[in-house]
């Protein structure tokens, strides 16, 4: 097989009705407006004709700008003060149950052998500023995303602020009193699964860095960068170590100095 597909300012609804008429079940839960450019090349050799063969071949980039997108796969919202322990509920948790309201999303996605891999995917959720890094199978639909959602400080201090069950452990909070709080998301496009971004709660501790509202993929793919770049999302992994810096041993210093004591001279034979 060997074929090119490009579609400038391609408007997402004819997209969704395409992949629908294909059998791309994955975005059944997506509803939305706005526009994406495709630029795509499906070539090499074919087991048999059929949508997962096809979709191996895929290789290409994809510029998303989507506004008022509908995702009914899951409530981000409610995910989240799960996993951050909020005090009070949302106001978009209570009303849009199972339901997450996106206005913005934008981003360029790299396609590479049916893998789908972004390092500077944005949303505006209903429940805050959100940026992801990570990648997805277009083949079986599975996700690895790194995610970092950062509330206005408002809607911060409405479910709770610093005193929010997970407020250093599953959440920080920024210079600006906004909250932060990364997460994982596996699972499947249809029926992804959220848990807590230990690591990068670490990393961030560890080297200070913090995103703001107002950009909260600003080091989302730095800190992926030290946690073992792309593909090294599940739970069980475990960041690279430091090159670790040997402390000098007082003790050892000591030894160290005096056995580099200047050796007497010497006097000449008489």
């Amino acid at each position: 097989m060997d074929a090119t597909v490009r579609a400038p300012n391609a408007q997402l609804p004819a997209i969704l009705s395409l992949a629908k008429a294909y059998g791309v079940n994955s975005l059944d839960k997506v509803d939305g407006a706005g526009t994406m450019n495709l630029d795509i090349r499906a070539a090499g050799p074919l087991r048999s004709i059929n949508t997962a063969e096809i979709i191996r071949t895929l290789n290409g980039t994809i510029d998303l700008d989507f506004n008022n997108v509908k995702y009914s796969g899951a409530d981000v919202s409610q995910q989240l003060a799960v996993i951050a322990g909020f005090l009070n509920a949302t106001p978009a948790s209570q009303s849009t149950a199972g339901v997450t309201n996106i206005s913005k999303i934008t981003g360029k996605i790299l396609i590479k052998n049916g893998m789908a891999e972004t390092s500077n995917l944005q949303a505006k959720l209903d429940v805050g500023n959100a940026g992801a890094v990570g990648n997805g199978n277009l083949t079986d639909s599975t996700l690895n995303l790194r995610v970092t959602v950062v509330l206005s400080s408002s809607l911060s201090q409405k479910v709770g602020g610093s005193s929010i069950g997970g407020f250093m452990q599953t959440a920080l909070a920024n210079k600006q009193g906004e909250l932060v709080i990364p997460v994982l998301v596996t699972g499947t496009f249809s029926n992804p699964t959220f848990a807590p971004d230990i690591q990068q709660i670490a990393r961030m501790r560890v080297n200070g860095l913090v995103p703001n509202f107002n950009d909260p993929a600003s080091i989302t793919g730095t800190l992926q960068a030290l946690l073992g770049g792309p593909g090294n999302f599940g739970l069980d992994s475990q960041p690279p170590e430091k090159q670790q810096v040997q402390e000098p041993n007082p003790v050892q210093q000591l030894i160290e100095l005096f056995g580099k004591k200047k050796k007497p001279t010497q006097r000449p034979p008489r």
